[in-house]
């Protein structure tokens, strides 16, 4: 290692890099890669559940060597109508379809369990380059674990066009953990191995401009000393990516004419809607799916009789050592009672009300942002009381929670300049697969305060001074997000929106082929209720897209390619008429009609 060249960030937390064996970190690997494929195993037997997936599948076929190289030089589904509603330049992810249609031909279950190998893959990662970048195998493996199970991953893995964010987490985990490793020690061809697994990255999808953010915040927090020596050492090990970012979007450019994104835009609204995003974002990795309703009534119960008597506990031992807090850390612990106080009432009266009846109100989205968000943010809340009482964390813990949070911020705060913003701030499920790459950042965080105040707590325990102090305070509140996550997660809790969404795809995918007409199936499937997202009241139902015109073209060009032993191409204007007759009909083409073809949420947002 090279401390005279990269000061402190040669070895964080230098007072001891923890050596651990490698029989140790190959068990912690393989937990977590068992837990997250057992997690979705099931996932393998759905049908394209997903918009969007037989559109990617159709478009990103390789059959010559000029479909290869059109998969670099042409927007993403390029050929079809997606193009009039949007362009992204995604050749990566293009090149996971073909290669799974060259594997696995229509036959579902082999994009399922591509999907569930990458999320294994992400989720082994996590617990690599976390327990790297802090020392602790403990931690790496807390938080690849809940990064395996997180109800958010619901949204995702089941979704093959979503496989996008999965691809784009893997290549920035590599991209982060051979930087990292690098600048350690010393090693410049690790550090040209994150530039290409960098670009790799933008090929998946264009959210990884975000790195450069995260590779100089790392380098600026993980130096001691002042903030301008920091920066301007921050600034040098940056421009290598701000390279290959101009690389790439001059590559952008010229494929797309432009930047590219939904025509119009998917911002986040004007006015006041912007302040629902913090909040979104917040509830996408803190509760993503709604305690009221994926909680079973009898556990809510034991919940809140335990919250409402620690709220009471908490309110006389604030109250005894008032005289001996710190102002800010005694605002905090108010803030903190108060919070978990207002959980309690908005809980109590989500019981009282009874849920099928508020869900049938309509107020489940309020119900679901208000029980939530307190409980979130009251954990949190307490957590950030329990820092400032006795500061339980050293000054290395301190700069890699720093670090996260700066990495967590990166990316919404890049897709809120841009305009791309977090997609309608009431619907959880919009945009959700944006919020999978944030939770490396956000689980690592947690991990690591979760367990840097458990070996303090069972340090005071051995040595016999175990005491209510912060750091028991903070194991506590660490433990309670980890248990809602736990609860609400895949692992325990079914989520069968989209089998069900499959199996309805199916179905009617498979009356068009009987010969059922093209134009009233599209209109039915617009007019069904068990295909609008929003009649539908499960957790990830907002997170599921209708089937659209393009899609119904794609797989009609699909099967009968099939069929025919060959495969029928549309002109570049989108056209569909290259669909022989006998299985597609004129007025089925996208704008041949006025109906609707339905929000396809899928491959939605940069």
């Amino acid at each position: 290692m090279s401390d005279s060249k990269h000061g402190s960030d040669a070895g964080t937390p230098s007072p001891g890099r923890r050596t651990t064996p490698v029989r140790h970190t190959v068990l912690c690997l393989t937990a977590v890669v068992l837990l997250a494929a057992g997690t979705y195993r099931g996932t393998t037997g759905y049908w394209f559940v997903a918009a969007d997936s037989l559109t990617l599948i159709e478009t990103s076929r390789v059959r010559s060597l000029a479909d290869l190289v059109d998969l670099f030089t042409q927007p993403l589904m390029h050929g079809s109508s997606f193009t009039d509603i949007a362009l992204f330049y995604r050749p990566v992810s293009s090149l996971s379809y073909a290669a799974d249609y060259a594997l696995w031909g229509l036959r579902p279950a082999g994009y399922h369990l591509t999907n569930v190998v990458l999320h294994a893959v992400a989720a082994a990662l996590v617990t690599l380059v976390v327990a790297d970048l802090t020392s602790r195998l403990a931690v790496g493996t807390l938080g690849g674990g809940l990064f395996a199970v997180h109800p958010l991953t619901v949204g995702l893995v089941p979704a093959i066009p979503r496989r996008q964010d999965v691809l784009l987490t893997i290549f920035v985990l590599v991209t982060v953990g051979l930087f990292v490793r690098g600048r350690r020690e010393d090693r410049p061809r690790l550090l040209g191995g994150a530039l290409v697994a960098y670009a790799l990255a933008l090929g998946a999808k264009e959210t990884a401009l975000a790195v450069p953010l995260v590779v100089f915040a790392w380098v600026a927090i993980d130096r001691a000393g002042p903030w301008r020596t920091r920066v301007r050492h921050a600034i040098p090990a940056t421009l290598p990516f701000v390279g290959v970012t101009a690389v790439y979007v001059a590559v952008r450019l010229a494929v797309l004419g432009g930047l590219g994104g939904y025509r119009g835009g998917t911002g986040s609204g004007p006015g006041g809607s912007i302040a629902f995003l913090p909040l979104k974002l917040l509830l996408w990795l803190g509760q993503p799916t709604s305690l009221v309703e994926t909680v079973p009534s009898g556990l809510r119960g034991v919940a809140l009789v335990l919250v409402a008597s620690g709220v009471l506990v908490g309110a006389l031992l604030v109250r005894r050592a008032r005289r001996h807090l710190d102002p800010s850390a005694l605002r905090s612990w108010r803030v903190c009672l108060a919070l978990f106080a207002a959980f309690c009432c908005a809980l109590a009266l989500t019981e009282r009300s009874g849920t099928a009846a508020l869900v049938d109100g309509g107020s489940s989205t309020v119900a679901r942002y208000l029980v939530d968000s307190l409980f979130v943010g009251g954990c949190l809340a307490g957590l950030l009381a329990a820092a400032r009482t006795a500061d339980p964390f050293d000054a290395a813990t301190r700069r890699l929670v720093g670090f996260f949070a700066s990495w967590l911020v990166a990316v919404p705060g890049l897709l809120v300049v841009t305009g791309a913003g977090l997609g309608t701030p009431l619907e959880l499920g919009d945009q959700i697969q944006t919020g999978y790459l944030c939770l490396v950042p956000a689980m690592a965080g947690l991990s690591l305060v979760a367990v840097a105040a458990g070996e303090r707590v069972v340090a005071a325990g051995r040595s016999n001074a175990l005491r209510p102090d912060a750091n028991l305070v903070a194991v506590g509140f660490a433990a309670a997000l980890v248990a809602s996550l736990v609860v609400t997660s895949p692992l325990v809790h079914p989520y069968p929106e989209w089998e069900e969404k499959g199996e309805m795809n199916q179905q009617e995918l498979t009356e068009l082929e009987d010969g059922a007409d093209a134009l009233a199936l599209t209109a039915a499937v617009s007019a069904d209720g068990r295909s609008d997202p929003e009649d539908e009241t499960g957790p990830m139902a907002s997170s599921i897209g209708r089937l659209s015109d393009y899609s119904v073209a794609a797989w009609l060009r699909l099967r009968t390619s099939a069929w025919h032993g060959h495969v029928p191409t549309s002109d570049g204007d989108g056209d569909e008429s290259a669909v022989p007759r006998d299985t597609f009909r004129p007025e089925w083409r996208v704008g041949a009609h006025d109906g609707s073809m339905g929000r396809d949420e899928v491959v939605t947002g940069p």
